[in-house]
């Protein structure tokens, strides 16, 4: 390994930004006015298209993530963009991949259904390598990054020239606990439209608090970050729902696609599942779909055994849902059962 040494610079980094604040507190309007100081934004919006209302006082690019806020979904959405040209991109609002409509607290909600219990810890086994995909996706993509999230709601009472009134107050945001720490900066909103650093990697933002944020503020943070980016990196991994094409995939990439056509004969889904652009996730997905596909083929010949009074059938336990595992038991199954002919299961991961 050979390891090379330069000399540190922050010009063309990318920026990863967060607004943190409660409905109307100029989040999206903030959002936009930091963007369009890196460049025209692309937006996605999953608060039905309400960036729009915004279209007459900026230049931005939009597009909608209809009913299903799955992770998986954003990154799809977020890699379409960096396809289309994007340098930077606002995701408004990341809190609905957490708690809404097939976000990661509805998965995992799912899962446990679907294991018919009511101890929720081990669904997390599988929601929290999705909410860690997220993450993992957003901080990957090779442009500046800007994302707002509502906060959760609190209520104290203030005194005013004497009088006591009742006030909203935004405490910590709508995402899983420590998301703050995956940004470069956070920014407090508040119902003044005014903005506290929360937390930075910038020395020069530490504990301010900007009233009203505008131009001037987002020059500064553009100064900060290092100016205009480089040239970026064009997403090359496959969607498997099959709207984005790319003609210089690799070998690996076409052979996961190849995995994916499959499953969908056996009646596994593969919803809009992006791949990070490295081969090691590339390699850990095709993986986990070759076991459903074994694991469902498995399952049909121990239907067929039942079937023909053949006392053969194991349970799957989290230790055998390996492809060796799996093979051998095909195996030895069509063996007993006689079933001769070509092995349709063939070695692609």
């Amino acid at each position: 390994m050979n390891i090379v040494f330069e000399d540190a610079s922050s010009k063309g980094s990318y920026l990863r930004c967060a607004l943190v604040g409660p409905s109307g507190s100029g989040k999206t309007w903030t959002a936009l006015t930091i963007a369009s100081q890196f460049g025209v934004p692309f937006v996605i919006d999953t608060e039905r298209s309400s960036a729009l209302k915004y279209a007459k006082h900026f230049k931005f690019k939009h597009a909608n993530i209809p009913g299903d806020f799955n992770p998986r979904n954003y990154i799809a959405a977020c890699h379409a963009a960096i396809a289309a040209g994007a340098k930077v991109l606002v995701v408004d609002s990341l809190s609905h991949a957490w708690e809404g409509v097939g976000g990661v607290l509805e998965f995992v909600d799912n899962v446990a259904k679907r294991q018919k219990t009511a101890n929720s810890f081990q669904a997390w086994r599988e929601g929290t390598p999705l909410q860690n995909e997220l993450v993992d996706g957003l901080l990957a993509l090779k442009c500046h990054l800007v994302c707002t999230m509502r906060s959760k709601m609190e209520y104290a009472q203030q005194s005013d020239g004497g009088k006591t009134r009742v006030v909203k107050l935004g405490m910590g945001a709508i995402q899983r606990n420590g998301i703050e720490y995956e940004f470069d900066v956070v920014l407090e909103m508040d119902l003044e439209h005014d903005c506290t650093v929360g937390k930075t990697r910038f020395p020069e933002l530490s504990g301010q608090v900007f009233r009203k944020p505008d131009e001037k503020f987002s020059k500064k943070l553009f100064d900060i970050v290092g100016g205009a980016d480089p040239n970026p990196v064009a997403f090359t991994s496959p969607q498997t729902n099959g709207k984005y094409e790319n003609s210089s995939k690799s070998d690996l990439e076409m052979r996961y696609e190849e995995i994916c056509k499959e499953a969908a004969t056996y009646g596994i889904e593969t919803t809009p599942f992006v791949i990070m652009g490295n081969e090691k996730s590339i390699k850990e997905e095709g993986a986990r779909l070759r076991v459903q596909i074994l694991s469902s083929e498995y399952l049909q010949l121990c239907d067929l055994a039942i079937a023909q009074s053949v006392p053969y059938r194991e349970l799957l336990s989290d230790d055998d849902k390996t492809a060796p595992r799996l093979r051998k038991m095909i195996t030895d199954l069509r063996e007993e059962l006689g079933i001769e002919g070509e092995q349709v299961i063939s070695e692609k991961a």
